[in-house]
């Protein structure tokens, strides 16, 4: 901040206020990001008073004693994203809304308040919005991709179940989109981890050096099933079976056409 009179810091879900000298630290988003299982980080946005090659490598002015603060807001239990604002004088997030989306590229005016930046999901690869109301309503500039209509395309949801020794667990189920449920479908698993996250980020059916295009199979007529892993330190082959083995046979009980 102004004069290094203090900084900003993120833990997992929330901000905090950080003096120098370590006399104090304010919880500047009052612990909702960890109460409400949301992980609330700066928003680094494209400055129009910063040249875009110094922001683009995360080059920023700052912030001032009663600055407003933007932040993300990545919902940990449903995937959602959005945004939120602090006040740099005191703790208390202003606003905060997530949806079914993906942001990216936000950029603000210089002397107007006014946001453009790109917005998507699964079904739709990002376009360019802009917004003078903060989020109230927005304005749609862009329709890049209309040829995707032409073909069958993926629908996501997210999936829960338990591991075999009880822990919750989160996963991405994929199915075509011209899906029958009266009909069987065959289903492929692909394992990485945790990747339940980007659940309404879009991706293009194109080739990759070392994973599966979800989208390319689910629009073929398979199930793809994208389970998280809970890793047991040392234990990383019978964790994996606990997570993946346990959502399989969860899968086909939940959905018939399985």
């Amino acid at each position: 901040m102004d004069n290094d009179e203090a900084f900003l810091l993120s833990d997992k879900y929330d901000i905090w206020k950080i003096q120098p000298d370590g006399k104090y630290a304010v919880n500047m988003t009052e612990g909702k990001g960890r109460s409400g299982n949301l992980q609330l980080s700066y928003a680094n946005y494209v400055r129009s008073d910063i040249p875009a090659a110094l922001s683009r490598v995360g080059v920023t002015k700052t912030i001032g004693k009663k600055e407003e603060i933007f932040l993300t807001v990545f919902d940990r239990t449903t995937k959602e994203n959005g945004i939120a604002t602090i006040s740099a004088d005191k703790p208390g997030l202003k606003s905060c809304f997530a949806g079914k989306y993906s942001l990216s590229s936000i950029a603000k005016a210089k002397d107007a308040d006014l946001f453009a930046y790109r917005k998507g999901d699964y079904k739709n690869s990002p376009d360019v919005y802009t917004t003078t109301d903060r989020w109230a309503s927005e304005k749609k500039w862009s329709a890049i991709n209309p040829q995707q209509a032409e073909y069958n395309w993926a629908d996501k949801r997210l999936v829960h179940w338990k591991a075999y020794d009880g822990t919750p667990l989160d996963g991405i189920l994929l199915t075509p989109e011209n899906l029958d449920p009266t009909k069987k479908y065959p289903m492929i698993i692909y394992f990485y981890e945790k990747t339940s996250e980007p659940l309404y980020n879009w991706a293009a059916p194109a080739p990759s050096r070392s994973t599966v295009n979800l989208t390319f199979f689910a629009s073929r007529g398979y199930v793809v099933f994208v389970p998280d892993i809970v890793y047991v330190d040392g234990h990383p082959g019978e964790s994996a079976y606990n997570c993946i083995c346990s959502g399989a046979e969860a899968m086909c009980e939940q959905f018939p056409f399985i």
